[in-house]
C-alpha cells in the first residue's frame, strides 16, 4: 500500500499537501483569483472532514498543512477547492486542459515539532521567493492568523500555537528562520 493510500486512510495525521501549475506555470493570475481560490477552501472545510493548519497561495502552486478527520476527508476536500477553481480559471483565460501538474502530493508530518518547522517553511515562501520582505505582508497565506493581524472562522492555530505560545512568539519563530534549518524540513519537501 502506497503513503499515500495509507494516509488517505488514516484519521488524525498531520499532512503537507502541495500541487502546482502544470509545467510550473503560474495558476493565480489576479487578486480575484487568490480571493476566489480562499472563498472555496472556506467553502470546502467541513470540521467532520478536515482541519486546516495552515495554507499558502503562491503564484504557481499553494501548501495546505491538514489534518484529516474522517478517511479520505483530503482528498475530498482538495477536490472540492481545485476542481471548481480550474473550471473557473480556464473558463477565465479561454483555455481547457490541466490547470494543475496532476494529483497533489502530500506528505505525513510526524509530530508537533516537525508541525512547526513545516508551517514555517509555508509562511515563509513569499519571501523566499522574494514577493515580500516580511510573511505577514503575503495576504495570500495563513501568516497574518497565526501573527493575531487577521481572524479566520476556517483556519485552526491552536496546535502550531501551542508549540510556542503566542502570536508574538509565533512571528519571531518566522523571522528566525534560517538555511540551517532546510534539513529539518526536507522530508515533508517534494524533492526531498
Amino acid at each position: 500500500m502506497s503513503v499515500k493510500t495509507e494516509l488517505l486512510r488514516s484519521v488524525g495525521e498531520y499532512v503537507h499537501v502541495y500541487n502546482r501549475g502544470t509545467n510550473r506555470d503560474e495558476i493565480f493570475f489576479s487578486k480575484r483569483n487568490y480571493d476566489y481560490f480562499v472563498r472555496r477552501i472556506t467553502e470546502r472545510v467541513d470540521e467532520n472532514l478536515v482541519a486546516l493548519h495552515a495554507y499558502c497561495l503562491m503564484p504557481n502552486h499553494f501548501h495546505f498543512i491538514l489534518q484529516q478527520l474522517q478517511p479520505s476527508g483530503i482528498s475530498a476536500f482538495v477536490k472540492g477547492v481545485c476542481d471548481g477553481y480550474v473550471k473557473a480559471i480556464n473558463r477565465q483565460e479561454k483555455r481547457s486542459g490541466h490547470l494543475l501538474e496532476g494529483k497533489y502530493k502530500m506528505k505525513p508530518i510526524d509530530d508537533i515539532q516537525s508541525l512547526l518547522y513545516v508551517s514555517r517553511y509555508v509562511h515563509m515562501n513569499p519571501v523566499h521567493a522574494h514577493l515580500v520582505k516580511s510573511p505577514t505582508d503575503w495576504i495570500h497565506s495563513s501568516c497574518r492568523e497565526y501573527c493575531g493581524l487577521r481572524k479566520s472562522l476556517f483556519v485552526t492555530t491552536e496546535d502550531v500555537l501551542k508549540g510556542l505560545g503566542n502570536s508574538e512568539d509565533y512571528l519571531t519563530y518566522l523571522l528566525g528562520y534560517s538555511s540551517d534549518e532546510e534539513e529539518k524540513v526536507d522530508r515533508f519537501l517534494f524533492g526531498g
